[in-house]
């Protein structure tokens, strides 16, 4: 099989494959009309994806999760230039600590190192 049909089987798998998979390839898997779309762009600008020589393949091959540039969720923007849109990141990073605590104590497990924000 050709490389750029086997990147765009990939892609075709993670879609509509895995809408008609979850039996739901009337409303999910592809950007149409009346269909449920969760989009994701992603920056292919980067060293380590270039040349872009097929667009499936630097995908799957190459893009890394800091390429996310926008991702829209049920017509909500939740990505827009590589920032999180739906979280306040102090407030995440203030409730890391003492939950990642709790979780180590329940495990029976020490942290190392704490960092105070």
């Amino acid at each position: 099989m050709h490389h750029h049909a086997f990147f765009s089987t990939l892609l075709a798998l993670a879609t509509c494959e895995g809408a008609r998979a979850l039996g739901q390839e009337g409303v999910l898997g592809q950007v149409a009309p009346g269909f449920l779309a969760d989009l994701v762009v992603i920056r292919l600008d980067g060293a380590h994806v270039r040349p872009v020589h097929s667009v499936p393949a630097a995908l799957v091959y190459g893009a890394r999760a800091s390429d996310v540039h926008t991702v829209v969720v049920d017509g909500r923007v939740v990505v827009e230039d590589g920032r999180i849109r739906t979280l306040d990141r102090e407030v995440v990073l203030r409730e890391v600590e003492p939950r990642a605590q709790r979780l180590a104590r329940r495990e029976g497990r020490r942290l190392h190192q704490t960092y105070q924000v």
